[in-house]
């Protein structure tokens, strides 16, 4: 395996282990960077996992009840149409999604895809910079604007067909 690589999956190893403690090592950012360049972005953290959940109620029995996480809120999104539970994991989250409508964004992909690993989330200092960034790649956006939490939160949605398969959702907190 060539070394940048081995160099890279050892990185997202690490910054995944608050998360999936068998993994082991310590928690490190990834830093994005083409080969030999300079960072384009600061350091980042994953800030959450979402997992898609038929129903949030009986999904704590396994991460709440069974698996000892706190339940540190919950939330109704009704422009999402989703109901969704917050779990802290070391300095991320664990985010499990349940759709409140059957023609929901997360009702579809679970029709299509079944419950399970919906997107990773990364925290960002400037989201329209990165989203910019990413156009100028030619990389798919589902949001080529941010969109805003009630919390004031920005986010957006990298598309999965220009990131290898994995739904990516940029965060900029409004701390």
């Amino acid at each position: 395996m060539h070394v940048s690589v081995a160099k890279s999956l050892k990185l997202i190893a690490n910054s995944l282990t608050p998360i999936i403690p068998s993994l082991g090592g310590d928690v490190v950012s990834i830093e994005l960077r083409a080969y030999g360049e300079k960072p384009i972005m600061p350091p980042i953290k994953v800030n959450h996992i979402a997992v898609v959940v038929q129903e949030i109620e009986p999904a704590l029995k396994f991460w709440r009840d069974a698996l000892g996480l706190e339940l540190q809120h919950s939330e109704r999104n009704e422009e999402e149409a989703v109901e969704i539970a917050f779990l802290p994991v070391g300095e991320s989250e664990i985010e499990l999604l349940a759709p409140i409508t059957e023609d929901s964004g997360v009702a579809k992909y679970m029709e299509k895809k079944g419950a399970g690993l919906h997107h990773v989330c990364i925290d960002v200092d400037d989201i329209n910079a990165v989203i910019d960034r990413l156009k100028e790649h030619k990389i798919a956006m589902i949001n080529d604007t941010p969109r805003t939490r009630p919390d004031g939160t920005l986010y957006a949605f990298v598309h999965p067909k220009s990131t290898g398969g994995v739904l990516l959702e940029l965060y900029q907190s409004s701390a």
